[in-house]
């Protein structure tokens, strides 16, 4: 589906990088008694919590670059020479890793701090998308991968008379939680 509008919220407020803070804190001392298999926990979460934020922000300029490509007039495509581009593979690929590292993150932060705060649809799009080529040898109804809406104001995967939906606002407000969280870590 072609993406008409942008309604992804910006995230680019969150500048601090939470593998740049982790090291300085290796390098400072400040988890000098810390376990050995807590900083092994640490060191993944920091490096997950900042590709889920990446790939948020990728997505989002994804989905701009689709609107603006499907704001061009036939006139202006052809006067270009380049065909029409579609941005459609870009966004999903993004979402996807996104979802990963946000259901990744929460086994994590689960494990050291016995809080969850994804959603159980954030992690069940996430299961759907690892196990999507079972979907297909089991000839599962509806399409082969995630789907953004136009208004780009959910995703979902539809399959077998199931939908499984997560409004894009749901993924912001999991990232502003695990930054938030991991930065006081």
């Amino acid at each position: 589906m072609l993406v008409t509008k942008c309604n992804i919220p910006d995230i680019s407020d969150l500048k601090l990088n939470a593998t740049g803070c982790f090291i300085a804190g290796l390098l400072t001392g400040k988890y000098k008694n810390i376990d050995p298999k807590m900083e092994k926990y640490i060191t993944v979460l920091v490096r997950l919590v900042d590709k889920a934020i990446y790939e948020y922000k990728m997505t989002r300029e994804a989905v701009l670059d689709e609107v603006k490509e499907n704001g061009l007039s036939y006139k202006q495509i052809i006067k270009r020479g380049k065909g029409q581009l579609l941005h459609t593979t870009v966004i999903i690929n993004h979402l996807e890793n996104c979802i990963n590292a946000i259901a990744r993150c929460n086994k994590i932060l689960k494990r050291i701090t016995n809080k969850h705060t994804s959603s159980s649809e954030i992690q069940k799009v996430r299961n759907s998308i690892e196990h999507m080529d079972q979907r297909i040898a089991d000839e599962e109804s509806g399409p082969a991968s995630l789907n953004i809406s136009e208004d780009s104001l959910a995703i979902e995967i539809v399959g077998n008379g199931n939908i499984l939906k997560v409004e894009i606002e749901e993924l912001e407000k999991e990232i502003r939680y695990l930054y938030n969280d991991i930065i006081k870590i």
